[in-house]
Parts: structure tokens; C-alpha cells; sequence
């Protein structure tokens, strides 16, 4: 069975362990590049929180966090 799916990379940690323990060792999978996307809004928020403040950052840095998919 193949199964081909666009999936971001934040969400491919720990995938290899959850499939090899559910296929006995023997099932395999690949990876590969396809684009960036746009962050969603949760995850811009909490990155930008936890930056260190600098004084010499400009007032209303605007920025676009980019996922790898």
C-alpha cells in the first residue's frame, strides 16, 4: 500500500516510531520537499511571545512566519 499525503514537517516528529511499531518493523516511508506555506496565526502568536524583547526592534515589526510542508 503507498499512501502520498502533503503533511508539515511539525507534524512528522515521531512518525517513523508510530509506524514501525504499528507495522512489526516493517513498513518504510520517504519524505520530501514541497513548499512553504504561511504559518497559521496560533503559531505566529506563540513564537513572537516567546522572542527575547529587544529595544532596537522597531515599533509594529510585521513579519510572516513560513511552515515547511
Amino acid at each position: 500500500m503507498v499512501i502520498t499525503a502533503d503533511v508539515a514537517l511539525s507534524e512528522m516528529f515521531g512518525y517513523a516510531t508510530d509506524m514501525r511499531s504499528a507495522t512489526q518493523g516493517r513498513a518504510t516511508y520517504t519524505m520530501e520537499f514541497s513548499r512553504y506555506e504561511k504559518a497559521p496565526r496560533s503559531v505566529e502568536e506563540e513564537i513572537v511571545a516567546r522572542r527575547p524583547a529587544k529595544s532596537s526592534r522597531p515599533p509594529n515589526h510585521q513579519f510572516s512566519l513560513l511552515a515547511l510542508i
